[in-house]
């Protein structure tokens, strides 16, 4: 019973995982590049597992991060 539960534990996890990279960090980064660079970069697709994929993620994750804290210091 117990390895079931890690298994649909792990199961879990792994998609929200997926589904944070993917779409979300993905999708941010995409848009900020598209517009940083006038629609030339990034070129791939969605699902390529490629370097500039893991760019286009980790820019996403800069611009959000970036959002929650600007938020943070203009709510205090």
């Amino acid at each position: 019973m117990d390895s079931l539960l890690g298994a649909v534990g792990r199961l879990l996890g792994e998609l929200l995982v997926e589904v944070l990279l993917r779409w979300v960090l993905f999708g941010v980064g995409r848009v900020v590049l598209r517009l940083g660079t006038l629609g030339r970069y990034p070129r791939g697709h969605w699902l390529d597992d490629g370097w500039e994929s893991a760019i286009t993620c980790t820019v996403g994750l800069f611009v959000l991060l970036g959002a929650v804290v600007t938020l943070g210091t203009l709510m205090q």
